[in-house]
C-alpha cells in the first residue's frame, strides 16, 4: 500500500503491487506536484523519485530517528494506524481483492474528519445524488 497526506490536510491512499523505487516514484508522482516538499522515511525507493522535488527531506527510521525539527512522517504513518485499526477492528480480515474499497473507506473517512457536517450526513446525499443542504447548528 502506498499513501500520501498534506499535512493537516487530505490523503491519498492506493494499493500498489511492490515498493521498488519505479512503483513509488509513480505513485509519489500521481499525488503529490513537484514544487511541494517530500518527507518520506529513508527507504530506497524513494531517493530517485524525491530528486524530483523542490525539497526531499528524509527521516532516518533505520537509525530510530522518528522526529528531526518538523521533519517527520507521524502525520501518515497515524493514518496506517486508523487503517489496520479498522481493519483488525471492524473487518477482522481483508482480501486483496477487496483492499482499494477499505483504503477509499478510510481515506474518506480522513478526509472528512473535520467537517461542520457529519460524515454520514455528507455520505447520504452524495449517494442520493442531492445537494448538500446548510449545515444546522
Amino acid at each position: 500500500m502506498f499513501g500520501a497526506v498534506e499535512r493537516g490536510g487530505r490523503v491519498r491512499a492506493k494499493v500498489v503491487p511492490d515498493s521498488s523505487a519505479p512503483t513509488l516514484g509513480t505513485a509519489v508522482r500521481r499525488f503529490v506536484v513537484p514544487d511541494a516538499r517530500l518527507v518520506t522515511d529513508d527507504w530506497g525507493g524513494y531517493t530517485t523519485v524525491g530528486r524530483s522535488y523542490a525539497k526531499h527531506d528524509v527521516i532516518n527510521h533505520s537509525n530510530e530517528v522518528y522526529v528531526n525539527g518538523d521533519v517527520h512522517t507521524n502525520t501518515i504513518e497515524g493514518f496506517w494506524a486508523t487503517v489496520k485499526g479498522g481493519i483488525r477492528g471492524n473487518y477482522h480480515s481483508v482480501s486483496p481483492k477487496w483492499l482499494q474499497g477499505y483504503l477509499n473507506e478510510f481515506a474518506w473517512r480522513y478526509n472528512h474528519r473535520d467537517d461542520a457536517v457529519p460524515m454520514f450526513r455528507t455520505l447520504t446525499f452524495r449517494v442520493a445524488g442531492t445537494a448538500l443542504p446548510p449545515s444546522r447548528g
